[in-house]
């Protein structure tokens, strides 16, 4: 109804970005989330996500309240993986302009 073409989904790797047992669960939500027509799914690395969340809150003044916190870390995932297509567009035009 929504129009929803891309679900990115935080992968919980390890600090030395290996997979354990959280991410091994991860893959198998997103694997049950590609069963629906039209929609593409993104793992991303979620690495530190909640503690930048933390540091934002903080800052501006909020609560650590943990539903607070996990939507801030989705909002900072989201972010990461928007900020990663932007450059690999502007990489792109570079290439195609040389």
């Amino acid at each position: 109804e929504k129009g929803i073409g891309i679900v990115v989904v935080g992968l919980p790797l390890t600090p030395k970005g290996e997979e354990g047992k959280q991410a091994r669960m991860t893959r198998e939500y997103a694997r049950a989330l590609e069963g629906i027509e039209g929609m593409e799914i993104v793992l991303w690395d979620e690495r530190f996500s909640t503690r930048e969340a933390e540091r934002k809150l903080q800052e501006a003044g909020h609560s650590l309240k943990r539903r607070e916190v996990d939507a801030e870390a989705a909002a900072v995932i989201l972010q990461s993986y928007l900020e990663y297509l932007e450059s690999d567009v502007k990489k792109e035009r570079e290439d195609r302009g040389k």
